[in-house]
């Protein structure tokens, strides 16, 4: 086949536009300084693409004028000016923060194409990692590999139940600060004084205590004429189990849940620049037990018998608006007494740009 008829097919049937594509190069943006630039990042919404209008039949007579085609590249999706912005779980905070929101400021972010010598610092993931020896496109966080990462500077870190610690470690549990006497495991600091753990008081200033902070929330964002509108959100279920205790009387046991925030934080590019109180949650309520507890024969039921379960719906809001300015990231912090717990950090500068290709962050 010619080549000519061959480029003619391909340009007829689009192969030839599609190859001929050339993406625009990838944005290299620089994360906020301090703590927000640890946070995991998130983009906005994906916009809807427009519903394609029927093409219509010409009249006779006429002659249809062709729309011409903007570029050689399809046609591409793009972010758009909305977004639900979830918070950080236990486990995310302990990763991405540490044991200590004062902790060791993060490393200049880690390139692919620059070459590090051993000792050399570079961050990564909200992390800091430094080279056992020379190495150049390996990320730092692969196993076994020319990274070390680097201990977190406060020392103290939030007591997990499937970590093994030593004598002399030291952990925060229901804002306390405790020592391991021995080597100990899944032992709850304070279940017993005569137990593994030492209590020492108040945790350092700054220490991230997860048992403490705020239950899991999400904010709705939306982005117009320079502006963020915030909307905060909790809605949760608490199961309330009523339970005899075997004197026909019965004991309420509630589902776990966390507390909820009394106030929330608003930073753009890490700096905050909005607070305020929250409002009271909302209760479902739920229809109340039987008075007593007694089986057909009049006698008291046996301890341990479930005899009631209703479930309550709870709920806890807030909004704010914040002018954009030159800001590019946001993240909202809902906080009850010293403890703080973040969503993740929208790039609302993102908003209107194609999808593709994503942007790659690097830390100051």
């Amino acid at each position: 086949m010619k080549p000519t008829v061959l480029a003619g097919l391909l340009c007829l049937f689009g192969v030839n536009a599609a190859w001929a594509c050339t993406l625009p190069p990838q944005a290299i943006i620089t994360l906020p300084a301090g703590i927000d630039g640890k946070l995991p990042v998130m983009p906005p919404d994906v916009a809807p693409l427009p519903t394609p209008v029927p093409a219509t039949t010409p009249a006779p007579g006429t002659t249809p004028t062709p729309t011409p085609y903007p570029s050689t590249c399809p046609m591409s999706s793009y972010y758009g000016t909305t977004a639900t912005m979830p918070s950080l779980n236990n486990q995310e905070v302990t990763d991405r923060l540490g044991g200590n929101i004062n902790s060791t400021p993060l490393a200049p972010g880690w390139l692919p194409t620059q070459v590090y010598l051993a000792g050399a610092k570079a961050s990564f993931n909200g992390k800091n990692y430094t080279a056992k020896w020379w190495t150049q496109g390996q990320q730092p966080d692969t196993p076994n590999g020319a990274w070390q990462e680097d201990a977190n500077a406060s020392g103290v870190q939030v007591w997990s139940a499937t970590r093994a610690y030593n004598n002399g470690e030291q952990v925060v549990y229901d804002g306390k600060l405790y020592r391991a006497k021995w080597w100990t495991q899944n032992e709850i600091p304070g279940a017993s004084e005569w137990g593994g753990w030492e209590l020492l008081g108040d945790p350092p200033a700054g220490t991230i205590d997860t048992s403490a902070m705020p239950d899991a929330f999400s904010i709705q964002v939306s982005k117009t004429n320079g502006q963020l509108i915030l909307n905060y959100l909790v809605n949760r279920t608490i199961t309330h189990t009523f339970v005899t205790n075997g004197q026909c009387g019965a004991s309420d046991n509630k589902s776990p849940v966390g507390p909820l925030a009394e106030r929330w934080e608003v930073r753009l590019d890490g700096v905050k620049v909005a607070d305020g109180m929250l409002n009271p949650p909302q209760s479902s309520g739920f229809p109340p037990p039987p008075p007593v507890a007694v089986g057909p024969d009049g006698k008291c039921l046996p301890a341990g018998t479930t005899v009631w379960t209703a479930v309550e719906g709870q709920q806890q809001s807030g909004s704010a608006t914040v002018p954009v300015g030159s800001s590019r990231f946001l993240s909202v912090w809902a906080c009850k007494g010293t403890q703080c717990r973040p969503t993740k950090l929208l790039d609302h500068g993102l908003t209107g740009k194609a999808t593709v290709p994503p942007p790659r962050y690097i830390n100051p």
